[in-house]
């Protein structure tokens, strides 16, 4: 009998370890992946339709997930779509340090690298260091941009980023690359039959040549660009309208024209207020009366164009470029150094597990052993002594049993009693639930009212003149997301709801009106009328008028 138990114990801990060698080595499940690549697939198809991505957490996940289990092109990707979560949140850091995980990703020296996926990467992040005033990492980045879409054949994308790198080089004030660029650029398209995004690249060597007083050039180019590059088409793109006038004025006062130069100079300051716009049109206007000989309108204009110029803020932001690109190179190398110890770091912890685990069988082998060896008596022992315990716990249940026999009456009282106490002490709970519940929810109402954003669409709803910039809706998600976590899910639960209606339904949690919700999302007030009334039939399943749906809204918690 002993050794047919010694027999069973030792086949146990034998599929004991099996089972723990098999899990350890098993790869995750079909299922899993399938759902992360559905969670990074959904965020492509909003980041290609120029929608906010907003399932931040999902994708966090999603990373993790990859990180651990999936290739160097996952990996590369599920980065990217981090790195573009977070750009449309308006965190800039935490996007170009996504970007670069995505780079680091990238298996460059493998044959099913995606190039095409790893250039595009190198986009968002050269047009994020752009704006962050970086024009040396900007050139660096976009020279990686040209190269890797060259690989892949996409001469479009490639010709794009080499003329990028002139809008770095006008940020350090170097105008011969700046010319040379955009000539070789123009070159470029013209050769693959693309007269229209060749002509695009004149914009920038117009100023090139304006600098160098090339007005015969400077004409001929603003000319070629107006009438090849698409721009009337563009009916919205004032600061391009404005800085083109502006273009056209200089090239008539170098021709000597200036009444013509004063109409371009005056038409820009109509057609944008922007203050670069603004700067360049009553500074041209200075240099037209100062040609004409008016010193009071010289001086008039001087004033007006001082106004939204500084030439001390120049000067600082030029120091201030050098500092943050010297920071910037800093963070990089600081960052270097710590993937490289946390990789050592993996590799030790690594080696500890293998020992643990040899360790491990060790331990198991010389327990089989010394099980095998062990004497009949003492399990006889064991035996007995299970035995005389047992006997003792059934007289003590034995005698047990007769006291609560006849201790019946007097339990059943005290557990109507406690019964009784129990209830009122549930109701009491309840009722400090609920008044907790609703503390809560004011609340967060009044962090909702006296919050930034919600000052801020107030005043642009009493304000006919402006309108909500998409950092303001940014903003505006940020908020939800952060007071009302579960606002998202709940309204995209059955059906997912499009930028339009979601921005709808958080204008209506905030109390705005009809007519002022029109005004902001830019529509008619019957819009905001029926598009509540088809939101409360399509998300929640219900028919009735638009005011059950803001009912609807304000009961989400």
């Amino acid at each position: 009998m002993f050794n047919s138990q010694s027999s069973m114990f030792k086949d146990y801990l034998t599929a004991l370890l099996a089972i723990t060698i098999l899990a350890a080595c098993t790869t995750p499940s079909q299922h899993r992946r399938a759902q992360f690549t559905r969670v990074l697939d959904r965020a492509q198809e909003q980041n290609l339709a120029y929608d906010s991505i907003t399932n931040v957490d999902s994708i966090r996940m999603a990373v993790d997930y990859f990180n651990r289990h999936g290739s160097a092109n996952e990996q590369m990707r599920a980065w990217y779509l981090m790195g573009c979560a977070y750009r449309d949140m308006g965190d800039a850091p935490r996007a170009v340090e996504s970007y670069h995980k995505s780079i680091a990703s990238a298996d460059t020296v493998s044959k099913d690298c995606d190039y095409r996926q790893l250039y595009k990467v190198y986009g968002q992040l050269a047009e994020l260091l752009y704006m962050q005033n970086m024009p040396n990492h900007v050139i660096s980045t976009y020279r990686k941009v040209y190269d890797y879409a060259m690989l892949v054949g996409d001469t479009i994308p490639a010709y794009l980023a080499l003329y990028h790198q002139a809008d770095a080089y006008d940020l350090t004030g170097d105008t011969d690359s700046v010319s040379y660029i955009c000539k070789n650029a123009y070159k470029l398209f013209e050769g693959i039959g693309r007269k229209d995004l060749a002509a695009s690249t004149l914009f920038m060597l117009v100023f090139a040549e304006l600098g160098k007083d090339d007005f015969e050039s400077a004409g001929k180019h603003i000319a070629e660009y107006e009438e090849c590059s698409g721009i009337k088409e563009h009916k919205e793109n004032y600061w391009n309208d404005g800085m083109l006038l502006y273009a056209k004025g200089l090239c008539a006062l170098g021709n000597k024209n200036p009444a013509l130069a004063e109409r371009c100079f005056r038409e820009e300051l109509l057609v944008s207020d922007d203050v670069d716009n603004k700067h360049a049109g009553f500074d041209g206007l200075r240099k037209v009366f100062q040609a004409i000989h008016q010193p009071d309108s010289t001086a008039k204009y001087a004033v007006l164009s001082m106004e939204f110029n500084d030439s001390v803020f120049h000067e600082m932001n030029t120091k201030h470029l050098q500092q943050m690109e010297a920071a910037y190179n800093y963070e990089r190398h600081k960052e270097e150094a710590v993937i490289m110890r946390m990789k050592a770091e993996q590799s030790n912890r690594n080696i500890l597990i293998l020992l643990f685990f040899i360790v491990f069988l060790i331990i198991i082998s010389a327990l089989l052993i010394l099980y095998q060896h062990r004497h009949k008596k003492e399990e006889l022992k064991r035996l007995q002594l299970t035995i005389d315990n047992d006997l003792l716990r059934l007289e003590q249940a034995q005698a047990d049993l007769r006291q609560m026999v006849e201790e019946h009456e007097e339990y059943g009282m005290a557990i109507k009693e406690k019964t009784r106490t129990i209830k009122t002490l549930q109701r009491r709970i309840a009722k400090m639930n609920e008044k907790v519940e609703l503390s809560k929810k004011t609340s967060i109402e009044e962090r909702l009212t006296n919050s930034e954003v919600y000052t801020r669409f107030r005043m642009i709803a009493n304000k006919p003149t402006e309108k909500p910039a998409l950092d303001d809706w940014r903003n505006l998600h940020t908020l939800f997301n952060k007071e009302y976590p579960s606002f998202y899910t709940t309204l995209n639960k059955s059906s997912q709801m499009s930028q339009f209606e979601y921005d709808m339904c958080l204008l209506i949690r905030l109390h705005f009106k009809p007519a002022e919700i029109a005004f902001l999302l830019n529509c008619d007030r019957s819009t905001v009328t029926v598009t509540r009334t088809r939101m409360l039939s399509k998300y929640v399943g219900k028919e009735g008028k638009a005011k059950d749906l803001d009912d609807y809204l304000f009961k989400i918690v």
